[in-house]
């Protein structure tokens, strides 16, 4: 009995950490693309230096960006 459990320990460990390699992407992010992303978030508002409102700035300057995106799809927008 003792070796069952320790048989299906041991499966779903394995199962666990095969899932996890799963999630990692290959895709790497240039310095090009954080600067250009880092830019876009001071034009939307963000301000790294306002630590004290960190969680409350984060959140409307990604609602800024995702409201301008839509827009930028819309087809009347051109």
């Amino acid at each position: 009995m003792k070796r069952v459990v320790t048989n299906i320990a041991i499966a779903s460990l394995l199962l666990t950490a095969s899932a996890a390699s799963f999630a990692q992407t290959n895709q790497h992010v240039t310095r090009a693309e954080v600067r250009a992303e880092l830019e876009q978030a001071h034009k939307a508002g963000y301000d790294p230096n306002d630590w004290v409102h960190y969680p409350e700035n984060v959140l409307a300057q990604r609602a800024k960006l995702q409201a301008g995106a839509k827009n930028d799809d819309s087809p009347t927008a051109k």
